[in-house]
């Protein structure tokens, strides 16, 4: 009789030992499938930050080219104003050389008589 109980007590002993060995094992699947989700998610994330750096970057591309854009109207207008106070600072200097050559007309009219 003894025999049978240390026979079954050792039998329940291997027998919780097991269950310790498989709640260990359990605990390490459930870590791999965690590193697995881990890894998964990581991979996910690179590939959307990769994706939105080809966004970024094609939205930075769209802004450069509008603005070269926009630049080259603004130096078409500037070269226009540029023309335009030309011709006017011509037209003044024109007016500028008439009058003073009417002042010194009346000035001899008036000074010689």
């Amino acid at each position: 009789m003894k025999l049978k109980a240390l026979s079954a007590g050792r039998h329940g002993n291997d027998l919780q030992n097991t269950g310790v060995g498989v709640s260990e094992l359990n605990h390490l699947v459930q870590l791999l499938t965690d590193m697995d989700s881990v890894k998964e998610l990581v991979a996910e994330l690179q590939h959307e930050d990769i994706a939105l750096g080809d966004t970024k970057l094609e939205d930075l591309e769209a802004a450069l080219q509008k603005a070269k854009v926009e630049l080259a109207q603004q130096l078409r207008e500037h070269q226009e104003l540029l023309n335009v106070k030309l011709g006017l600072d011509v037209e003044i200097a024109t007016h500028r050389k008439l009058l003073e050559g009417e002042e010194s007309n009346w000035l001899e009219k008036v000074l010689v008589p």
